[in-house]
């Protein structure tokens, strides 16, 4: 019987010991993934008003992964669902400009997944809007700048986490 107790206090030890320390750690087995903003693709733009061409920004995504030597799925990816898109006049001295677009939300469906930065087109003014309240601007070497509010909403693929995205675009208006 005395035989038996130091191996019954060395497995309770043992037991002990694993169950305090563990075993190692599995953070590095499961990498989570971000979707990042890059920036927009021009930073700002001019937009003339002759003639009046509807015009488009790009906006720059990309995915960070936590262990990228552990990720090269799919389901590390993201989906860019939409944007919401807000004006507002910041600079106009002429007072050209009759009034900014109106608010309105564009769905994107853009994929970025792991190692490519995706670029997403958004539609920053229509012809309609700069025909018909932008048209002071014609003979003048005026311009005014307009800030454009966007809210991107993404979900990632693997499990709908949703991430909301805030940024400012600038674009001058004028007859260039």
């Amino acid at each position: 019987m005395k035989k038996k107790r130091p191996l019954l206090f060395c497995a309770l030890a043992l037991l002990l010991v694993g169950l305090l320390g563990g075993c190692g750690s599995n953070k590095n087995l499961n990498p989570g993934s971000d979707i990042v903003f890059e920036g927009a693709d021009p930073p700002s733009a001019n937009y003339g008003v002759s003639p009046p061409l509807p015009h488009l920004a790009y906006f720059v995504f990309s995915i960070r992964i936590d262990d990228p030597n552990l990720s090269l799925i799919a389901s590390d990816a993201w989906t860019v669902d939409s944007a919401d898109i807000s004006y507002s006049v910041v600079s106009d001295p002429g007072h050209h400009l009759v009034g900014v677009p109106p608010a309105r939300t564009e769905h994107i469906k853009a994929k970025v997944a792991p190692y490519t930065p995706t670029r997403s087109p958004v539609s920053m003014v229509e012809d309609g809007f700069l025909a018909e309240n932008a048209a002071g601007f014609l003979g003048t070497t005026d311009t005014a700048t307009v800030k454009v509010h966007l809210v991107f909403r993404a979900h990632r693929n693997k499990d709908g986490l949703p991430k909301v995205i805030r940024t400012n675009y600038f674009f001058n208006v004028g007859n260039y």
